[in-house]
């Protein structure tokens, strides 16, 4: 299932952190997007493992992963970042790695992520993994267990 792909890429990498509920909708995505979700679990815990060195453009370094990057689009996920209930940080992104265009929404797989730079590290976090979002979105990411 998408969601158990992600938790154990996280689990892998500790530099892949999930925000709280980016996972809801995981599994809701259609059979046909599942080898998609896991693709992109494995491809941005191989980002986190290298983020911040030089591994050159980011569309080309997933699509060699077998994966499409998106920069931006029509959904903006708004996050914050928090440590032991403190927020530390704030931020906004329309980067996703994405899968079917003009389809049902099912079908269109979504998964937005953000680089993070706190305390001395650099790590990406997983802010929704699902079907299109019907909107835009918020999410907050907890680093307490890396950071508390």
């Amino acid at each position: 299932m998408p969601s158990e792909a992600f938790l154990a890429a996280a689990q892998s990498e500790r530099r892949l952190v999930i925000a709280e509920h980016a996972l809801d909708d995981a599994d809701g995505l259609s059979k046909l997007r599942h080898l998609f979700a896991n693709d992109a679990a494995l491809a941005l815990a191989d980002y986190a493992q290298k983020v911040g060195t030089n591994i050159g453009d980011l569309s080309e370094f997933f699509s060699q992963q077998a994966v499409q990057h998106a920069l931006n689009g029509q959904i903006v996920v708004d996050y914050k970042v928090t440590i032991d209930g403190r927020v530390v940080m704030r931020g906004s992104t329309e980067q996703h790695l994405t899968k079917g265009n003009y389809t049902n929404r099912d079908n269109a797989a979504r998964v937005y992520f953000d680089t993070i730079d706190y305390g001395g590290l650099r790590l990406v976090a997983v802010l929704y993994c699902g079907p299109h979002p019907l909107s835009s979105l918020t999410a907050d990411v907890d680093l307490s267990n890396l950071f508390g």
